[in-house]
């Protein structure tokens, strides 16, 4: 802890976040960085063992979301081009942008 807070002075902030490693209840960055890290630690184990458990049910609800994904671009596109037509035939029977 820097002297300045000890003394509750302390100015050494960047967007909030002390700078010289020191918290406001006097806990050291190191510390802070150590939950933080057995934070991302349990997210990983958990992750794992939801693997496990889970994952071939998530492989196959990850292949039918990029076939859907696929598929709605796929008719968007075929949309696109039979609008581009239909409007192509208004104005050639002369009632000008008729799909707007």
């Amino acid at each position: 802890m820097c002297e300045e807070c000890k003394e509750g002075g302390c100015e050494c902030r960047i967007n909030g976040a002390r700078q010289c490693g020191c918290l406001q209840n006097g806990a050291g960055y190191g510390s802070l960085l150590s939950k933080w890290a057995m934070g991302e630690l349990l997210k990983e184990k958990i992750k794992k063992k939801m693997d496990a458990k889970y994952g071939e049910k998530m492989d196959k609800m990850a292949a039918l979301i990029v076939e859907v994904i696929s598929e709605k671009s796929k008719n968007s596109s075929e949309l696109g081009k039979k609008e581009d037509e239909l409007e192509k035939a208004c104005e050639e029977m002369g009632f000008g942008n008729c799909c707007n």
